[in-house]
Order: structure tokens, then sequence, then C-alpha cells
């Protein structure tokens, strides 16, 4: 059976779906997660990658499909703002597949990032949603 479901819903339903996929890298890592105690929070998850001893805070995106360009796009704003330093650490987001980490000062000032043929967001690749080749 097939449920019709409105744009708003759709992009609720593939934001969870982005964030449990965070959730499962880093489970998957043994890092550390934790949710924010706001809905009003600029940032969607903490992360620790040291048994807790610190904490990162993450901005979890989903990234789409742009036709006709090329690659897929993760938006870079809350509100139609964009992002100020302090508001999160790191940006995580998948792309075909593989979850990228990026850290803040590498978007800062963007509204929009396209994936798909730049080389520079490779190094930021964390490991694919495939757990089986860790």
């Amino acid at each position: 059976m097939s449920v019709a479901r409105s744009s708003s819903s759709r992009t609720s339903f593939r934001g969870a779906m982005t964030e449990s996929l965070f959730d499962a890298f880093c489970f998957s890592r043994e890092w550390h997660v934790a949710y924010p105690g706001l809905d009003a929070a600029r940032y969607d998850r903490l992360m620790s990658r040291d048994g807790g001893l610190t904490w990162d805070r993450v901005q979890v995106k989903t990234s789409f499909s742009n036709s006709p360009r090329p690659g897929r796009t993760v938006n870079l704003r809350a509100c139609n703002k964009k992002y100020q330093p302090g508001d999160w650490e790191y940006l995580f987001t998948v792309c075909d597949g593989f979850g990228y980490l990026i850290p803040f000062d590498e978007v800062h000032g963007k509204y929009s990032l396209t994936f798909g043929g730049e080389a520079k967001w490779e190094k930021f690749k964390i490991g694919s949603i495939n757990f089986d080749d860790e």
C-alpha cells in the first residue's frame, strides 16, 4: 500500500533518516551520541569520539538532487540565514552512499555545498553506509 506524503512530510522523513544514519555511523565507530535538549538548538546532535571527554555539536543535513545540475546539494542555512561560528563544529551529510563529516570552518559563509566532481570534499568522507566494509 502506498501512502501519499506532502512535500513537508517527505522532507521531515528524509531528515530523520539522515539523522538515523549519523547515529549509526557513530555507533559503528563506538562514538558517543547525544541529542540537544531544546528543539531550538542550532545543531542536531552532540558527538564524542573520545569516550565522552569532549563533545562536538553536529548539524545533520540531507543532500538532494537539484536537476538539471549535476551532483547532490546540501543547503547550509536555517530559516534562510547562514549558520554562524559557534552554532556547530561539524556538518554531517550522506551523498551517494558515503557519509561526510566536514568542519564548520570549511563551509563557513556558504549557502550550499555541491557534491559530485569536487575532490575538495573527499578528504572528509568517513565511510559508506554499508557497515560490512569496516
